[in-house]
């Protein structure tokens, strides 16, 4: 099962955190990731796995039904893409947080700010751990 591939990366610590790609996309779920930890991030877009045939803009504003976003330090990101890698399952790094509470897109060498969790949140739900 496709979905036991995260149960491994759970059970074994790979990642610090983890999100379904959801009704937002790729960048909104990262978003609610994001605002939830207390961090921010750059996506590195044309690093985002689609199918081949499928543009950036249309994977990158698809809910796919199955997919994740992973947050794994950089010496565990093998560790955390193995369980998918195995069942032939796209998993690669595609961005960086950092602490700025900012989601910066990046593509053809340039960086753009999406959203400013600082200024404008999205959710209102407040970081893990805080009062």
């Amino acid at each position: 099962d496709d979905g036991e591939a995260l149960v491994e990366v759970a059970e074994s610590g790979a990642a610090h955190a983890a999100r379904d790609v959801s009704m937002p996309g790729v960048a909104g779920s990262l978003l609610q990731l994001l605002e939830t930890a207390g961090c921010g991030a750059t996506l590195e877009l044309e690093r985002v796995p689609r199918p081949a045939g499928v543009s950036l803009e249309r994977w990158l504003l698809t809910f796919p039904s199955f997919g994740f976003l992973l947050a794994a330090a950089p010496g565990a990101r093998a560790n955390a893409a193995e369980p998918f890698l195995r069942r032939g399952l796209a998993c690669a790094p595609c961005g960086r947080l950092d602490d700025s509470r900012v989601l910066r897109l990046a593509a053809s060498g340039h960086t753009a700010a999406l959203w400013d969790l600082n200024a404008d949140p999205f959710t209102h739900l407040d970081p893990a751990g805080s009062t």
